[in-house]
């Protein structure tokens, strides 16, 4: 499962009171009332993450086609 922290995409590594969260190579941990904190986000706020291009290892074009297919304003495709 997913989540953003602080607008950027992290994989939930444990749940419990807390949250553990990992991203770019480190763990941290996260109350589950952080504002800042949004667990299993839509399409449309993971196209807005500052981190997606790093996250799927693409370059401008591909990036931009991603945002949009997950906003919908493309159809699903292959990118890349």
């Amino acid at each position: 499962m997913k989540a953003l922290y602080n607008n950027r995409l992290c994989n939930i590594v444990e749940m419990s009171s807390n949250l553990t969260l990992s991203a770019e190579g480190r763990q941290f941990v996260v109350s589950l009332g952080d504002e800042a904190l949004v667990i299993d986000p839509t399409d449309k706020e993971v196209a807005d993450a500052d981190n997606l291009r790093e996250w799927y290892g693409l370059d401008d074009e591909g990036i931009q086609k991603l945002r949009r297919m997950l906003r919908g304003e493309l159809p699903a495709q292959r990118i890349g």
